[in-house]
């Protein structure tokens, strides 16, 4: 069984490989463009390491297909803060620009994004409708 660690470990490397590349046809462009519009940075940290960047919907890129892949409607975050993200326990107050951590969080690392300016021009109707909706993924409202 030992022997066959090395074999198993590659083959699940190459599986998770190929999962990783299997993207949509578009996320590519999207990537770049966002890459372009903010540079290499992620608009919440200030991560200038590409790598560790990823091109991240506003609005989910299953809910919508009108500007899905307009970089108006994306910010290139880091992977950690995209999660977040995505999970709703990172928004953007969109009237002042503000990053806004769930409350849950702000006695960790990601506390000290709180009240910070986010560091990207996107469409404020995206970052309205992704503010509403993560009061309905965290508990403790706007606070």
């Amino acid at each position: 069984m030992i022997a066959e660690a090395p074999m198993v470990m590659e083959r699940t490397f190459a599986e998770f490989r190929m999962g990783m590349i299997r993207q949509r046809p578009d996320q590519g462009r999207f990537r770049a463009g966002l890459l372009a519009r903010h540079g290499a940075r992620c608009c919440m940290t200030g991560c200038a390491v590409a790598e560790a960047l990823e091109a991240a919907h506003i609005i989910p890129f299953a809910e919508t297909e009108r500007d899905r892949d307009s970089a108006a409607n994306g910010l290139l975050l880091r992977r950690d803060v995209h999660r977040l993200f995505d999970l709703g326990l990172i928004s953007v107050e969109p009237e002042a620009g503000a990053i806004w951590v769930a409350p849950d969080l702000r006695a960790s690392d990601y506390g000290a994004l709180h009240g910070r300016a986010l560091q990207a021009g996107v469409a404020r109707a995206c970052l309205a409708a992704h503010y509403r909706r993560r009061a309905g993924a965290v508990q403790g409202g706007a606070g």
